[in-house]
């Protein structure tokens, strides 16, 4: 959703449940230092933590060469299996859906010198559908991103696969974070899936109050697509934050629900976070 402010500026407390993952990852960005400069003195910020979780992927880069992929001038592929080798991330794009996969990487923005590019491919004849391949040369950001459109009548079956050049560093230094999206599905069913460290920009701020969801119904487990964290940042200094921040409950009804024109029950962390921020404005 779009950013939501109420009431107007003046006032103490902001809520919102934007959820860029094309921000920086491991660094914090222009929204992330103007949010933790408004929740100082007494004012409170309260942010949805995302819904990301089974939309994400982190991993050490496993280097696999030989591959081959998408050709000789590529000397390495990340491989997604400690002790065997596998060199993709498979799911299903279902017919007139699109997947939209955003990789950045521990490199600091503007300064970015390990050179990655990213492709989504056709499992079962590994035929290129989309493709970034920025450079990434010393003063460009960490970051390619692609979308691929099934426009058939049948799914496709597709994978996704970083691959770079050497890199400057030792392999166990660099760390590659992607979050995949389908526009017709909150879950791509990603063959591999890390949950943990899916809040991204501003949301894993602790300033921010970043709030994960749990459904009204059983609010003693939180909902399976709701980000979790910790939030790890590298630059300018490494951090572990510890966020989310709260829980609150989702899957609530309301009037313009009722009325038929939004979703009955609303769900998701922004529909949890409105819960914290209407307690904050009225302590």
């Amino acid at each position: 959703m779009a950013s939501t402010r109420w009431p107007p500026p003046g006032r103490g407390w902001w809520w919102t449940t934007s959820a860029s993952s094309s921000r920086p990852k491991f660094e914090d960005g222009l929204i992330a230092d103007t949010v933790r400069s408004f929740a100082t003195d007494g004012r409170v910020y309260v942010s949805s933590a995302g819904n990301r979780a089974q939309q994400h992927y982190r991993a050490g880069y496993s280097p696999v060469t030989g591959q081959n992929f998408p050709d000789s001038k590529y000397p390495a592929v990340h491989n997604y299996l400690p002790g065997s080798t596998d060199i993709g991330n498979t799911l299903v794009v279902p017919p007139f859906c699109s997947l939209t996969v955003i990789l950045q990487w521990n490199n600091r923005f503007g300064a970015a010198a390990d050179d990655f590019d990213l492709f989504i491919a056709r499992s079962s004849d590994f035929v290129i559908l989309a493709a970034s391949a920025e450079f990434q040369t010393g003063t460009q950001d960490p970051l390619e991103a692609t979308t691929f459109t099934n426009t058939t009548a049948s799914p496709v079956h597709g994978l996704h696969r970083g691959v770079g050049v050497p890199p400057r560093e030792p392999p166990t230094s660099l760390i590659l974070d992607y979050f995949a999206f389908l526009d017709c599905s909150g879950n791509p069913g990603l063959q591999y899936v890390t949950p943990s460290e899916s809040l991204s920009g501003n949301h894993a701020l602790v300033e921010a109050l970043p709030i994960a969801a749990a459904d009204a119904a059983t609010p003693a487990l939180a909902e399976v697509y709701s980000s979790q964290g910790p939030g790890t940042i590298s630059f300018p200094f490494p951090e572990v934050r510890a966020v989310p921040v709260l829980t609150s409950v989702d899957c609530v009804p309301t009037q313009t629900g009722v009325l038929g024109f939004f979703f009955l029950p609303f769900c998701g962390t922004s529909a949890a976070a409105p819960h914290v921020a209407g307690i904050a404005a009225r302590s």
